[in-house]
């Protein structure tokens, strides 16, 4: 029990306690020891002053005329607590205090006055004042960046401050103006005898930006700022994967570039706070500037494993463009032609030296000229690194080059290339290209004669997007990948299309098919579940989540019209065949869909059952076309699909 006490005289009394025992004569019954109920620890709570029924905050200011004042001490504490109080002051030729709270002034000056009673005190400063100047002067206090206790004090007055602290910083200290010696503990202060202004000082929180596998440029005003090694993603020594550490302020404006790629790897983009958010120029090393946030960031520069031979060893010329007389030439690994050693502006790509007539015209197709090319994205998308050289030393010539694959195109797109000029191009290839058929073209007439040419040295190479799996094809968890046997076509669907089963980089299934339906509906691919779940009797229904990605680029139409189901029988268009089964209609390029397909499952269903693509609907371009499109199958919900 909490018991507040008033003292105006503070009396301590003891009373002693008497402990009875009895002894048990006569009788052969045990003596047994009375129990002690357990001892609770009293305690006191807090101390104060008041003084005419107000408490004393850090000063009390009196005149010497006054003679004596009496003191009321509130002590906080529990009822039964037994122990010392103690009144001081520290100054007794000031001012004395008894036991009983009265305070004798003495002479002008200062002193502390302290109560003390276990370990609670509290104690204030006595200014006594000659009858003189009983009525001291008061001066302003102007505080910048913050609040006062007051706003006018008298000399010798302690005053507290408070600091308003902006967003984004952090208080450092208060500056006094003026040269006086001002007594300062933390936040509080001593008044001069002048009117006073106080700023406080504020300094910048810092945030920390991890980079990895690149450094910090510029950061504001600072090139080059320092960092400090903050470990390896991959616990190993590969600079690609080293971690720089960084503090910066909010809103520091911020540039990165990228270390130089390791061999065998091109670097193919930054991600920024989570893998595959990518961000910047493809293929080019350097971003920025960015703005600091208020959290800390993380920035990865990606590297993948560059396939330097994009156009290989097998290509023999590209149609048009491959006079021998006129300097044609293969170039592989860097080196043109029987060359002995790699030209450096080449990087060690392969591709061809090509001989453009100066009176050639321009192409308005796509011509497919170009054989042997390695390029397949059935696993992931592809960044393609392009350098031509135009090696004329007058002559400017715009080319566009290109992959296309079954209604999936990727295009430079026109590149004008001035005379003895090398320029590198980056772009992107989609999901869906395996080893497809490659064009190159002339944009713009050259314009010359036909005894003049242009000699354009051209090589590729190309590395994975997302090396951590492509972003379009990301799940949410660990996936319990579906499983498919090969595909087997069906009905009016042309068995020599490709259509092609992947089981890398999170991709369960791809499939491409060609076009020239016609009007003919019900063509179809079936692929056995090769790793279906046993039957539980608990759980009599197995489903399967799945994601398509539209991977079609033609100019003219981009709309796919599917249907996907699971069959127990091979052929999916018999007769009560489909178990389950969900209509697609894609519109556009890179566009997502999310299905689920439901079997049902009994212990005797020998666990045979097909995933199904059929063509049942027939779209403008199908009997000119192809379509391409991308599944990926999964078991547990990775993929984010809500129940309607």
């Amino acid at each position: 029990m909490k018991k507040k006490v008033f003292l105006a005289l503070l009396t301590l009394s003891f009373i002693p306690i008497t402990t009875l025992s009895s002894c048990n004569f006569g009788n052969n019954e045990p003596i047994v020891d009375p129990v002690e109920p357990p001892v609770v620890e009293a305690k006191v709570y807090s101390i104060s002053f008041k003084f005419n029924n107000k408490k004393i905050v850090g000063t009390l200011s009196t005149a010497l005329s006054s003679g004596s004042l009496q003191l009321n001490v509130d002590v906080n504490k529990d009822a039964d607590y037994v122990g010392d109080f103690v009144l001081d002051s520290s100054d007794k030729s000031v001012a004395t205090i008894s036991s009983t709270g009265l305070v004798t002034l003495l002479k002008k000056g200062e002193t502390i006055i302290s109560g003390k009673i276990g370990d609670k005190q509290d104690q204030f400063a006595l200014i006594v004042s000659g009858d003189q100047d009983h009525i001291p002067t008061t001066y302003t206090i102007t505080v910048v960046g913050g609040t006062s206790s007051v706003i006018t004090a008298t000399e010798g007055s302690y005053v507290n401050l408070s600091a308003i602290i902006p967003d984004h910083k952090k208080f450092k200290n208060w500056e006094f103006d003026g040269e006086d010696s001002i007594w300062v503990n933390g936040n509080s202060f001593k008044m001069p005898n002048r009117n006073i202004v106080i700023t406080a000082v504020f300094e910048d929180m810092l945030y920390t930006l991890n980079i990895v596998g690149a450094k910090v440029s510029q950061a504001g005003e600072q090139v080059d700022p320092s960092g400090e090694m903050a470990g390896n993603t991959h616990d190993g020594e590969e600079a690609e994967y080293n971690i720089t550490s960084y503090q910066f302020a909010y809103d520091t404006p911020i540039s990165i570039e990228a270390i130089q790629a390791p061999a065998k790897k091109l670097f193919v983009g930054f991600d920024y706070g989570v893998i595959n958010n990518r961000v910047g120029e493809m293929g080019i090393p350097e971003y920025g500037p960015f703005i600091m946030p208020d959290d800390t960031l993380t920035i990865w520069g990606v590297f993948s494993d560059y396939n330097t031979k994009l156009v290989n060893d097998s290509v023999t010329g590209v149609r048009y463009f491959d006079d021998a007389n006129r300097g044609a030439r293969k170039i592989l690994d860097g080196k043109i032609g029987s060359a002995s050693q790699a030209d450096p502006v080449l990087e060690g790509l392969s591709g061809m030296r090509l001989a453009i007539p100066g009176s050639y015209s321009s192409d308005s197709d796509y011509p497919e000229n170009i054989t042997g090319t390695s390029l397949d994205t059935t696993n992931g998308s592809a960044t393609i690194k392009m350098i031509f050289r135009n090696n004329h030393e007058t002559l400017p010539v715009t080319i566009e080059t290109y992959a296309t694959y079954y209604g999936n195109i990727t295009t430079t797109g026109k590149i004008k290339i001035p005379a003895n000029t090398t320029v590198t191009k980056f772009f992107t290839a989609g999901l869906g290209i395996n080893c497809p058929w490659f064009g190159f073209a002339l944009r713009e007439a050259v314009g010359a004669s036909s005894s003049d040419t242009i000699l354009l040295d051209y090589v590729a190479g190309w590395a994975q997007t997302y090396p951590e799996g492509d972003k379009l094809l990301q799940v949410s968890g660990k996936a319990e990948y579906v499983s498919l046997n090969d595909y087997e076509a069906g009905g009016s669907w042309q068995d020599w299309r490709p259509h092609i089963v992947s089981n890398s980089v999170g991709l369960s299934s791809v499939c491409v098919y060609g076009g020239n339906f016609g009007n003919t509906v019900n063509g179809y691919l079936t692929a056995k579940i090769s790793n279906l779940p046993a039957f539980e009797p608990e759980n009599p229904v197995t489903k399967i989540y799945g994601r398509i990605v539209n991977n079609v680029n033609r100019t003219s139409d981009q709309k796919t019209t599917v249907k996907l189901g699971v069959s127990k029988e091979q052929n999916p268009i018999t007769t009560g065949s489909l178990l389950d089964s969900q209509e697609i209609v894609l519109t556009k390029i890179a566009e997502v869909q999310l299905f689920s397909l439901s079997i049902p499952r009994t212990a005797d269903d020998g666990g045979v059952f097909y995933f199904n693509i059929i063509k049942n609907i027939i779209d403008n371009d199908d009997n000119l076309w192809a379509h391409n499109f991308s599944i990926q199958l999964v078991y547990n919900n990775v993929i984010g699909f809500e129940e309607k």
